[in-house]
């Protein structure tokens, strides 16, 4: 994620939308084929790749592709 230099807007979105994922999962894709289920939510430029485990966010990736 450093590497795409985030602007201060850009970091404040990721923050909110991490913020919120553990009780909203509407605005994520799942990705097909990932055995526990894997989720993807765009945020601008940004991709951040997660899994849910017990109401607990675990973020595998974000950055951009």
């Amino acid at each position: 994620m450093e590497a795409a230099r985030p602007s201060e807007a850009e970091r404040e979105a990721l923050r909110q939308v991490l913020a919120e994922l553990s009780s909203d999962l509407s605005r994520a894709c799942r990705i097909p084929f990932e055995n526990p289920p894997g989720y993807r939510i765009d945020v601008g430029r940004f991709r951040i790749h997660f899994r849910l485990h017990e109401q607990q966010v675990r973020v595998g990736f974000i950055g951009i592709y």
